[in-house]
């Protein structure tokens, strides 16, 4: 992957401050679902819901407060611009390392269809993004817990990559962590390239080992 322009910040993130600001305005994607059938079997879970109402500058708080912690950048999305794929699933299965030596990766992971469901429960979300996936995963467990604690009740994070917080993850029983654990995107079945894409951030993967590639995480707000 790479990123032209990156805007890196130098903080520690912490939730201890008062209020933040942001001047960036959020920049909405354009709406793009690749899936046109959906399963029958699953119910809209967001259909009905009302205006969503969020703390007064939440979301810029959020942003700024990714790009102090070290994000290269996070911006405001339309949840419909996030694209769920079967074919990403099967990626992770025949190429990835981590296939099926954690819980946060396949098959422990939901399903695209289930992907599809959740995010239909939500409007609005931050996509950040990272120089490693350590950190990727860090924001979104840190930013989660920021929003909740302002509000927005229902946020959950997707990190990036196979999750490292043990050294051997207990496949036969509960997660050791799940107050901080949580999936990458991928492995959820999200096209992360194309996410980000449709969000005017031109991300390109990595074609020799070793080359420098951001990594990406999105916070579900509201």
């Amino acid at each position: 992957m790479s990123m032209t322009n990156p805007v890196k910040g130098n903080g520690v993130l912490t939730d201890k401050g008062g209020p933040l600001s942001l001047s960036q305005s959020p920049v909405p994607g354009k709406r793009c679902i690749l899936s046109k059938e959906k399963d029958s079997s699953i119910p809209n879970p967001g259909a009905g819901l009302g205006p969503a109402v969020l703390p007064p500058g939440l979301l810029e708080r959020l942003c700024r407060a990714a790009r102090e912690a070290g994000a290269l950048e996070a911006r405001v999305i339309d949840t419909a611009t996030v694209v769920v794929a079967p074919w990403v699933r099967w990626k992770c299965r025949y190429g990835c390392p981590g296939y099926g030596r954690s819980l946060t990766c396949p098959p422990f992971t939901p399903r695209p269809e289930e992907t599809e469901a959740m995010l239909r429960c939500y409007r609005t979300g931050i996509l950040f993004l990272a120089e490693a996936s350590w950190l990727v995963r860090y924001l979104a467990g840190h930013l989660e817990h920021l929003a909740f604690k302002a509000g927005s009740y229902r946020a959950f994070g997707l990190g990036a990559g196979t999750c490292g917080l043990c050294a051997e993850c207990n496949l036969d029983g509960p997660c050791r962590r799940p107050g901080e654990a949580r999936p990458s995107m991928e492995a959820c079945g999200i096209d992360v390239f194309q996410t980000v894409r449709n969000n005017g951030l031109p991300l390109t993967p990595a074609r020799e080992p070793g080359e420098p590639c951001p990594r990406v995480g999105l916070l579900l707000v509201d």
